[in-house]
C-alpha cells in the first residue's frame, strides 16, 4: 500500500517505520508524574519532488526525495498518469507517460509527484502483537476530534481519500501507574484500506 503515516505533512518527511523500529512512533511515560502524551500524525501517500523541468516527451523522472516509489507502480504529476519502468527506489525513474488515457505534458521543477492511488474504506487502530493485550493504552482521533469523548483501543475510519489529500489525526498512549518500567515495542499502529487506481483527469 503506497498511503503511509507521517510525522509532519511534509514532502521530505521520512514515513513511519514499518517491520523495523528505524523510526518508530516513540513514547516516554513516566505514570507516576505524567501518564499521557499525545502526538499528531499524518496519513499520507508517498510523494516527492520533481528535481527539474521535463519536457511531455521525456522518459527520465528525477526527484529530489530517493526511494518514494517502486518499479510498475502509477505516479500522478498534475493531470498525468505516469507508470515506473525502471529506477524504483531511486531519484531517477524511467516511466511510460501518459497512462490510463491521461495526458503527456510538460511539468515543472517543484511539482510534487504522487503514488497514483485513492483509498477507501479507511481504518486506522493499534493492535498489540505479543502478550498481554495493551491497546486499551491508546486513543485515536481525527483532526478535530475530541481524545476525551473516545473509549480505549478505539479504531477510526474514513470513507475515502484521494491521491494527493492529507488525514491528521491525533492519538494518546496512557499508560496505568501500575505499570513497571520497561521498553513495549509490540503496540503497532495497523493501516487498512481498499487501494483503487487514481484519475486525476
Amino acid at each position: 500500500m503506497a498511503m503511509r503515516v507521517y510525522f509532519t505533512n511534509s514532502v521530505g518527511a521520512e514515513p513511519v517505520s514499518e517491520g523495523d523500529l528505524s523510526n518508530p512512533i516513540f513514547f516516554q511515560i513516566n505514570p507516576d508524574l505524567d501518564p499521557d502524551e499525545e502526538k499528531t500524525l499524518f496519513l499520507a501517500n508517498e510523494r516527492a519532488t520533481l528535481a527539474s523541468d521535463i519536457a511531455a516527451d521525456a522518459v527520465n523522472v528525477p526527484l529530489v526525495e530517493t526511494g518514494r516509489f517502486a518499479d510498475g507502480d502509477y505516479l500522478v504529476i498534475g493531470q498525468e498518469i505516469v507508470k515506473v519502468l525502471s529506477g524504483g527506489g531511486t531519484t531517477n525513474l524511467t516511466v511510460a507517460r501518459a497512462q490510463t488515457g491521461s495526458t503527456a505534458a510538460a511539468h515543472t521543477a517543484g511539482d510534487i509527484v504522487y503514488s497514483g492511488y485513492e483509498y477507501s474504506d479507511i481504518s486506522v487502530e493499534y493492535q498489540d502483537t505479543e502478550g498481554s493485550d495493551e491497546s486499551a493504552w491508546t486513543r485515536l482521533v481525527w483532526a478535530g476530534g475530541d481524545l476525551d469523548l473516545v473509549e480505549d483501543g478505539n479504531a477510526i475510519t474514513a470513507q475515502n481519500k484521494a491521491y494527493d489529500e492529507v488525514l491528521e489525526f491525533k492519538m494518546r498512549m496512557t499508560v496505568p501507574n501500575t505499570e513497571p518500567v520497561h521498553y513495549k515495542h509490540d503496540l503497532v499502529l495497523r493501516v487498512t484500506a481498499v487501494e483503487t487506481q487514481a484519475i486525476p483527469y
